[in-house]
């Protein structure tokens, strides 16, 4: 066999197998695709993917010579070699273009300094702070020097953090008030206020914070003796000339214009009420004896323009109602402690003997009844219905007397049982004791009452004297105006 015909032989078997593997892999369907190769040298053609039966070659014979060795010729690779792709050629290199010059840089903004608190300056004094409606507060202080400003915060918590919290600023440094508006009715506002200065820097310095509580924790005032126009001093004259010995002063109050003096006859269960006008100090109008048993307190409402008076003995829980202008009584009112109330535990309650005296406030418009026997208070709405119980925690060894209040404050007068002073303590609308008043007085204190923004303190004063070479039992009673506190 020559070297080209071994060659053919090789290169069908290779494509035999190539187009048997694509049979079996379904890529050529059956008789859909033939291949032929043509043989040199007289072999025949044979389409490609049919088998081909060489005829054997016959055994050779032990006595015929063998055919001459053929040297074998190298083994063809099993797949023709594919020349390469061409090479592409490179694309010509396009220069860089200049890189542009940076920027200059903007310069950083100047930092400014945070502000701060200046521990060695003072705030501003608070002069005033005072309740001018429900919802309206007035704010006074003292100019600060070399300031640009103030800054105020109110709040009803201690720490300033509150949902009630107000903060402002006041950027005038001559400006020396401020009306506060928008608080909650009822609500007791603490104030605080600094100053802050505006640096060069652009920063701020502030000074410590002023706080307010509006008064000192314990004070002696002065007292001064109020007199008629006549000079007499003494309250029982201007009782009728049967009762000025066999009478005892009790609760007073006043509407501002005039002053309504409670006296009560001995061993009577009734009561005198003298109207006497503040300015001149003259006796108004005196009325009969009215069923007011001990008369213990009594306050002044401007839009019933009625007294309202506490009985304390006899009936305890009544309050009577008594017309301003005609000093007659329109009615009286039971006010038992209901089952619950809001403040109140149910053992307060039921401790609750009646009450042994009373105030209104026009700004809340709002009595407070102090408990017989215990320094706490029930609180009633414009139609003396219980709406809260306040208990303080304030014990005290002194009798307690009568009461008044303003908007943010109640007062409950007491004497100390023949020691030579009485004593005036101040309460929050919530009962937490913010001032004791010391008045150094031997006689009884029985009231007190505000007017044109000072206080003023209704004593008794009981001895004995003698007369006509016996001893006699004397009654007097006195006004005094209280200095500031």
């Amino acid at each position: 066999m020559s070297a080209k015909a071994a060659k053919v032989r090789i290169l069908r078997a290779v494509l035999s197998m190539i187009l048997t593997v694509l049979l079996a892999a379904g890529a050529i369907g059956g008789g859909g695709l033939a291949f032929a190769v043509h043989a040199e040298d007289g072999d025949t053609q044979v389409p490609v993917g049919e088998t081909i039966n060489e005829p054997e070659a016959p055994a050779a014979s032990e006595e015929e010579p063998g055919e001459p060795a053929v040297s074998e010729e190298p083994e063809a690779s099993d797949e023709p070699e594919v020349p390469g792709d061409p090479e592409t050629p490179e694309e010509p290199t396009v220069p860089e273009e200049p890189e542009e010059p940076d920027e200059p840089e903007e310069p950083d903004e100047p930092v400014i300094p945070a502000d701060y608190v200046d521990k060695t300056l003072s705030g501003p004094v608070i002069t005033e702070f005072t309740r001018q409606s429900q919802t309206v507060m007035q704010l006074k202080w003292k100019k600060g020097k070399g300031v640009s400003g103030y800054e105020i915060e109110l709040d009803t918590a201690t720490n300033y953090k509150s949902a009630n919290r107000k903060h402002f600023y006041v950027n005038d440094p001559a400006q020396t008030s401020r009306r506060i508006t928008g608080l909650k009715a009822n609500t007791r506002y603490l104030v605080r206020i600094r100053t802050y200065e505006e640096l060069p820097e652009g920063n701020r310095r502030y000074s410590k914070w002023s706080t307010f509580s509006g008064v000192k924790k314990n004070v002696t005032v002065k007292t001064t003796l109020v007199k008629r126009s006549n000079g007499v001093a003494n309250l029982n004259s201007y009782l009728p000339d049967k009762y000025r010995n066999n009478t005892i002063l009790q609760g007073s109050t006043t509407d501002g214009t005039y002053i309504y003096y409670i006296f009560e006859k001995k061993y009577s269960n009734k009561c005198i009420i003298v109207k006497v006008n503040a300015s001149t100090r003259e006796r108004v109008k005196v009325s009969g004896l009215l069923a007011l048993n001990h008369g213990n307190d009594v306050t002044y409402n401007p839009t019933t323009k009625s007294l309202y008076v506490v009985n304390e003995t006899v009936h305890p829980y009544r309050v009577t109602i008594v017309d301003a202008k005609k000093l007659q009584i329109t009615g009286t009112k039971d006010i038992r402690p209901p089952k619950t109330l809001t403040g109140a535990t149910k053992t307060q309650l039921s401790e609750v003997k009646g009450y042994a005296s009373i105030t209104y406030n026009k700004v809340r418009k709002q009595y407070a009844l102090r408990v017989k026997g215990k320094n706490h208070f029930v609180i009633l709405n414009e139609n003396l219905k219980p709406v809260r119980y306040i208990a303080t925690k304030h014990r005290t060894a002194e009798r307690a007397q009568t009461m008044e209040s303003d908007a943010d404050h109640l007062f409950v007068c007491r004497d100390s049982k023949g020691e030579g002073y009485n004593m005036v303590y101040m309460y929050d609308w919530d009962g937490n004791l913010l001032q004791s008043v010391r008045i150094n007085k031997p006689y009884e204190i029985e009231a007190v009452f505000l007017r044109g923004g000072k206080m003023y303190a209704a004593m008794y004063y009981g001895r004995y004297e003698r007369s006509g070479g016996r001893l006699v039992y004397c009654r007097s009673s006195y006004l005094f105006r209280l200095s500031d506190f």
